[in-house]
């Protein structure tokens, strides 16, 4: 990984890690969240939308 890039797993990855001693940043992680447009009401590991937490 080049010095000063962000934490990237891969190409494809949605998260994103900073680091002060690396970046000369704020201690960071960054996650992209998508909205379910299925109808399903719920994007938590396809629970059904009549499901309690």
């Amino acid at each position: 990984m080049k010095r000063g890039a962000p934490a990237v797993t891969d190409a494809a990855s949605s998260t994103a890690q900073l680091w002060p001693h690396v970046h000369g940043t704020d201690a960071m992680f960054l996650a992209l969240f998508r909205k379910n447009n299925k109808g399903t009401g719920t994007t938590r590991g396809g629970s059904h939308s009549g499901d309690s937490y």
